[in-house]
Parts: structure tokens; sequence; C-alpha cells
């Protein structure tokens, strides 16, 4: 980890961002912002404003101000656009930095392109080096067979950008409801970094998800 990080709290804010619509009621996200509360932690789950058809420049300025509210430090989860979103901010100079950041299926630019209601994107770009700065460990997850990253998320984000990842079985498809993330141990074990399973198949599959084997999982750090 970069020593910059070192000086920061030892029990940080958890921001958990959304993507586009929100996380719907029974969303890991959701069910995430109860366990870590449930713990005493503090938690901000904003809602984004439009959700529904988004311009990423106000988006932008928003998560901002929720790191600001946050301070230095803070942990990020992100979901779908929300993870998207990050890169964008983070690839600016003046991006509050995180201690860690877990960025879960972000969608590809060219499907956020194709749903047709998300706004600025194509005025933003990435920045490794800064991105690198932005946050002492940034882990990137998600299917191989996500409908909304075509490409795929290794391709696009995490080999360009140097980024550690971790491959979900391809029937996490976009690691949502519809695909059976609701109560899902992963994202809480790592908040609290609890290392022993954290890459397990028991920490990583959802709980709702059928009990029959998963695939191997990949993981690149």
């Amino acid at each position: 980890m970069n020593e910059q990080f070192e000086r920061y709290p030892a029990a940080p804010t958890f921001v958990i961002l959304h993507g586009l619509d929100g996380s719907p009621q029974g969303h890991w996200q959701e069910w995430l912002a109860g366990e870590l509360n449930r713990r005493g932690h503090r938690v901000l789950m904003p809602e984004l404003p439009d959700k529904s058809q988004p311009n990423l420049i106000d988006w932008m300025d928003e998560l901002h101000d929720i790191l600001r509210v946050a301070g230095p430090g803070s942990v990020l989860v992100a979901h779908s656009l929300g993870a998207l979103l990050w890169l964008y901010y983070a690839s600016i100079p003046q991006a509050i930095p995180l201690s860690r950041a877990l960025l879960v299926a972000p969608p590809g630019g060219v499907d956020v392109d194709r749903v047709g209601r998300v706004v600025g994107r194509r005025a933003l770009r990435f920045d490794r080096r800064l991105i690198h700065e932005a946050a002492g460990r940034v882990l990137l997850v998600g299917s191989e067979n996500d409908p909304l990253c075509v490409w795929g998320f290794v391709s696009e984000y995490a080999l360009p950008l140097g980024l550690p990842f971790l491959k979900l079985p391809d029937e996490a498809r976009h690691v949502n409801l519809e695909s059976g993330f609701g109560p899902w141990p992963f994202p809480l074990r790592w908040c609290l970094q609890v290392d022993g399973d954290l890459f397990g198949p028991r920490s990583v599959r959802p709980v709702r998800v059928s009990s029959r084997r998963l695939p191997a999982l990949a993981r690149h750090e």
C-alpha cells in the first residue's frame, strides 16, 4: 500500500454507490449497508440525481461532494455505472483519495452508449496514473459473461488500467438482483478486511444462488 494512505483512520466511512436506476430493495448493496450499519460503521449510501437518465458530469460533482463529507481515506463500494463513475472521477487531479475501492461489474463504454440514457461519458477520459494515486487499493470484480460489458471487464478495464481483478462465474452476469445477488458475503468480508476465506466460493457466491458447485474462480493481483 502507498505510504500516503497509512495515515488514515482505522474506522473509515463506507461509501456505497449505485448504478443506473439505483439499487432496488433486496440488492446486495442495500444488504451490505445494513450489515455495516448493524456493526456500528458509518455508511453513506446516497441516491444520485436523475438516476434513470444521469449526466456523468453531474454525478462526478455529486461524488466529489459525497467524498468531502466522508473524508479522505474512506472506503468505496460501487456497482455498475457507479464503478465506472469512480474510474472517471479518479482520473481528475482534484479527486479525494480513498483508502480502498471495490468496483463491481463496471459496464462497458459502448454498452453505456447503447443504452442511450447516460449523458456526458464521451467527454470523460481515464488517467491510469491518477487512478492508482486515488486509492490505496482497488479491486475490480465481475463476470466475463456480463451483458452490459460485451468486451469483458478484464480487457476493458483491468488490463489497460493495471488494476487487480477477481473473476466471478459466468452465471454472475451483471452481479445484480436478477442474477441472484441479494445478501452476498464477499463485499462485507472485503469491507471488514476478513482475509481468511475472502476469495473462497462460500464468500464470493451470493446467498440465494443455486447450491450446485460453481466453476473455479480466477483471481489476479
